[in-house]
């Protein structure tokens, strides 16, 4: 996709509890602070070979944390309830 762009799939996978590795910046807020890094340099293909590797070689376990870390992120800041109450603020 175009660069900056944001694609559901990435809240969806996200949502299921699955690491993404991604490269718009959008994304930032969802990935900030994770290790290893899930973000890589937009069409960059040797950044993005880099990124899977570590996520592959941080193992299964650090890949369920980073899978359930995901999730909670996206509950708090992208659910239906989230998404309701900012309906509202902005209404107001």
């Amino acid at each position: 996709m175009r660069a900056g762009a944001l694609d559901k799939v990435v809240y969806e996978a996200a949502a299921f509890g699955l690491p993404v590795v991604v490269a718009s910046e959008g994304f930032e807020p969802l990935v900030r602070g994770i290790d290893p890094p899930l973000r890589f340099a937009q069409d960059d293909a040797a950044d993005l070979a880099t990124r899977l590797r570590a996520l592959h070689e941080a193992g299964p376990e650090r890949r369920r944390t980073i899978g359930g870390e995901l999730r909670e992120r996206i509950v708090r800041d992208h659910s239906v309830e989230r998404w309701a109450e900012r309906v509202v603020e902005a209404a107001r």
